[in-house]
This record gives structure tokens, sequence and C-alpha cells, in this order.
């Protein structure tokens, strides 16, 4: 085979990171082995943990640790992006609850689903991660839902999906919109001070 500069040659490749990395959201950060809890540590191995939000000097704790990760990281050759296998990731069972309650308190202040109240009039409204393709079935990508009268939120009507996951089994990371991103950035750093 001739091999010229547009030759695009296709081999596996995998690279160990030292370095943290985004990853949507998160950072990708090499494992502090106290934030390990006992019962992931008995089942297996981890090199890495995904910690929210991204940031360049991450301190992460356990409050911020969104999983952990087994096995090495890999990337895809051409466009450089952090390749995460779903079936590799450890959900940190803390984080969901936490990011459920952060939801049930904000969620009727979050601009963009006031205006899709307005837009839908009555009835349940779900709520989705930015990561959704689709907006009318409920999927790994709907975090909860709430309840609509004449355009508005119902107060505390706020009801988590037991069906999301915070990696989706296509290796996406949950997207928050920025309000809410804000919001559990904060009640995060409440949660860090006490």
């Amino acid at each position: 085979m001739l091999v010229t500069s547009r030759t695009r040659l296709h081999r596996p490749f995998q690279r160990t990171f030292s370095t943290n990395l985004r990853y949507g959201d998160a950072m990708i950060v090499p494992v502090n082995p106290d934030s390990i809890p006992a019962s992931v540590r008995e089942r297996t191995t981890v090199k890495h943990m995904l910690v929210f939000p991204a940031r360049q000097s991450p301190t992460p704790d356990n409050t911020r640790i969104v999983g952990w990760v087994r096995g090495e990281l890999s990337h895809d050759e051409y466009t450089n992006e952090v390749l995460l296998d779903p079936s590799q990731f450890i959900e940190n069972v803390e984080f969901e609850p936490f990011l459920q309650d952060v939801l049930e308190k904000h969620i009727y202040d979050c601009p963009e689903f006031i205006k899709r109240a307005t837009e839908l009039g009555s009835g349940w409204m779900n709520i989705y991660d930015k990561r959704s393709r689709s907006f009318r079935t409920v999927s790994e990508d709907t975090l909860g839902s709430v309840e609509l009268k004449d355009g508005k939120m119902v107060p505390a009507s706020y009801t988590a999906m037991p069906t999301h996951r915070l990696m989706s089994e296509r290796g996406e990371l949950f997207q928050l919109s920025d309000f809410i991103k804000e919001k559990l950035d904060s009640e995060l750093n409440g949660k860090q001070s006490e």
C-alpha cells in the first residue's frame, strides 16, 4: 500500500494520561486512593476519577466525584477526544441523589425550564439533561419531571426519574443547563465548607 499524507491508517491506539483532562462538564483526574469507598476497592482497581465541575486545579473530595474509571483511558487518535467505555465507569452512589436534591430546590427558577413550561401549558414536563436526543420519551437522559399548571411549574412537584444515568450507554456524561450547573457547583461548595 502506498502511504501518502492523505492516507489514514486505521489502527487501535491507546495512551496513558497523567494530566487532568476535561470530559464534558467534569474533569478526569488520577485517582486519589482515599476517595475510593471500600465497596468499590473490593471489586476492582480504578485508575481515574471524574470530578465535577471541570476546573484547572480541582481539589476533589467525595462530594465532587461523579464516579471512577477502571483501567487505562484512551482517546480517538483523529479527534484527540477522550473515550470512556461505560462498562468501565463506576458511579459514585452519593452524587446522583445530591444532584437530584439540587434539581428539586432550583428547577423552578431555571430560565430554560420556565420558558418551556409556558410553551407546554399544563400536565407533566420531563426535565432532560442536555445530552438527550429525544424530548418525547423517558430515557437515561431524563433527570425527572415536574407538574405544570397554566404554564407554570407547580412548586414541590419535582419527581426524580430513577432511570437517569450519570453516564449513558453511549459513553456520554450528564450535561446540565448553565443555571443548574451553577447551582450544583454552589451547593457542592457549601457542602465542602461544612
